[in-house]
């Protein structure tokens, strides 16, 4: 795919900067991980630097690596699912994970304050998430770190051979808005009885901004918001919209449920349904306990110590917080009656510390229990998912995007092999199996829908960390549904989608006429192996939407 370039742009950062950086960096990390801890056993040959893997190493050596190998199954098991080796390369294990598996471990190496050296608020202290005493001696830290930094590949291990993704969406015509550079978008939600688009946006430091835009994408009207939102449920006469609070990091209690009439009815007050909640990712009405009333349940990301909730309608705008799931990264969850009881169910994905998919059986009087799907080690990135009948049988299936790369900043972060979009399917007996897997660097939000009119399911989906460098039209892709019981694929793209940098889509029929078209919305921002030219695109002339407008029905 050619990019277009853009108008040359003066002093560009040297290209010889970053590999030097890289080098004196990891000249320091050495120093960190053994300096302070001993030096490695005798005859070890640990090169942090790039350099390739020893093959053979003395019988003292084999012994740490035994002792490491031993030792990081038991220390990082007791927090998430083991991380292998193989996940990260070298760098990555030297620069970003073991120098922060030291703090959390409460090794406190330079006698650190370990909450300031990760950047925790002090919410984080107060619950005292970090031992007081480290659960290993220095001796075995040294031997983890040996461990890891023998083990891992020298670079990412490159992703398996998929289809090629062809230019051309021939059922599509592409539509931008007027608005030009600087997308901040958060949300994109398509409104089909009103053929309108919702779009959120980050504004100056928390703030936010809710905009209108009306089906041809022309600009009706935005209001200012306490912080950007990330999603919305369209009511009578109000707008259910989550505000995120903090869009980084953060465990301060800054997210907000409230609710914004809706520009289409007359005047009406809305106002905080849920406030000093953590980072919220998502929350939406569903009646839980069967009462008549619209519950509230809350995906609060948090950082560290986010959770999932549901809020009891108690009447007259009250609300009472029962906790399903105490951690932190939860993402996303989709109501549903699972087991045919007629009490409504939560699905729920966790992409912090335990990453995963899980079941929250309704059991009545407002218990729950939960049932892990998926479970996954704290690398595996896991995005967002949806639900539908992929190949055929009458089961809802599960479709999973794995790729969100943002955790790391002490170096670009690396692409990873087993970042992709996979369809899991449905056994009937709560027993998923990986059935389809179509790697993509930096996954991020999957949507299936009948987008072709044939009856059966096809994907749309976005990839945040793409590689932009060798293959942008990763950014943006549709699957489409060949042969549904085969689960065999056509994936395809639109020849301008390195416009934008897109984080998020809807899929919905914006215009009514029997087809469902998509929005994309782009964050130009954030950390990406990206070409300079592409950056310069996304800030400079990027719009914060396109609109793909589904030709079939005409």
């Amino acid at each position: 795919m050619q990019i277009p370039e853009p108008q040359p742009e003066h002093n560009p950062r040297p290209r010889w900067l970053l590999p030097v950086v890289l080098g004196v960096l990891m000249l320091g990390v050495a120093a960190l991980l053994f300096d302070r801890a001993g030096a490695p056993p005798p005859g070890a040959r640990v090169d942090i630097t790039g350099g390739p893997a020893p093959s053979a190493v003395s019988r003292e050596a084999s012994v740490a690596l035994s002792e490491g190998r031993q030792l990081a199954r038991t220390i990082c098991a007791s927090c998430h699912l083991f991380p292998e080796p193989e996940l990260l390369d070298r760098v990555t294990w030297a620069m970003e994970v073991l120098p922060d598996m030291a703090h959390w471990i409460g090794m406190r190496l330079h006698d650190e304050d370990p909450y300031l050296a990760l950047g925790l608020d002090e919410r984080v202290r107060e619950a005292r998430v970090i031992p007081e005493q480290p659960p290993i001696t220095l001796k075995q830290w040294r031997a983890i770190c040996f461990y890891y930094l023998h083990e891992a590949p020298d670079s990412a291990i490159p992703q398996p051979e998929r289809s090629p993704i062809a230019t051309g969406l021939n059922r599509f015509k592409l539509e931008l808005p007027e608005q030009r550079g600087r997308p901040r978008t958060t949300m994109v939600h398509i409104d089909p009885a009103q053929q309108r688009i919702y779009l959120g946006s980050i504004g100056d430091q928390y703030s936010g901004m809710l905009s209108v835009f009306s089906g041809q994408g022309v600009h009706e009207r935005s209001m200012p918001t306490a912080s950007p939102p990330v999603s919305l449920t369209i009511q009578s006469t109000q707008l259910l919209t989550t505000l995120i609070g903090p869009y980084g990091p953060s465990d301060e209690l800054l997210g907000q449920v409230v609710s914004i009439p809706r520009p289409d009815t007359p005047a009406t007050a809305g106002g905080d349904l849920l406030t000093r909640l953590p980072r919220a990712t998502q929350a939406f009405p569903a009646d839980l306990n069967g009462d008549g009333r619209m519950d509230i349940v809350l995906c609060g990301y948090g950082h560290i110590l986010g959770r999932l909730s549901w809020f009891e309608n108690k009447g007259e705008g009250n609300y009472e917080e029962q906790i399903l799931l105490d951690q932190g990264g939860v993402l996303h969850a989709r109501a549903l009656d699972w087991n045919q009881d007629n009490r409504l169910d939560l699905l729920v994905m966790t992409a912090q510390q335990r990453e995963g998919v899980y079941l929250m059986t309704n059991l009545g009087d407002g218990d729950f229990e939960p049932r892990a799907i998926i479970e996954k080690h704290p690398a595996w990135g896991f995005a967002s998912f949806d639900l539908a009948d992929m190949n055929g049988d009458g089961l809802p299936d599960l479709i999973t995007a794995n790729g969100d790369n943002g955790d790391f900043t002490a170096h670009l972060p690396p692409l990873k092999n087993y970042h992709g979009y996979r369809i899991h399917l449905n056994d009937g007996n709560y027993n998923f199996t990986e059935s389809w897997f179509h790697p993509v660097n930096g996954a991020f939000k999957i949507l299936a829908r009948d987008f072709d009119g044939d009856g059966d399911p096809d994907l749309a989906a976005t990839s945040f960390y793409a590689d932009y460098e060798n293959s942008p039209e990763e950014g943006f892709i549709l699957f489409e549904n060949t042969a549904p019981a085969s689960l065999s694929f056509q994936p395809r793209t639109f020849p301008k989608v390195y416009l934008g940098r897109w984080i998020t889509l809807d899929a919905n029929d914006l215009d009514a006429d029997g087809d469902i078209d998509i929005v994309l919305g782009s964050m130009g921002s954030g950390p990406a192996t990206a070409p300079d030219k592409l950056r310069r695109q996304w800030r400079d002339a990027g719009p914060p939407f396109v609109i793909l407008r589904n030709q079939t029905a005409k």
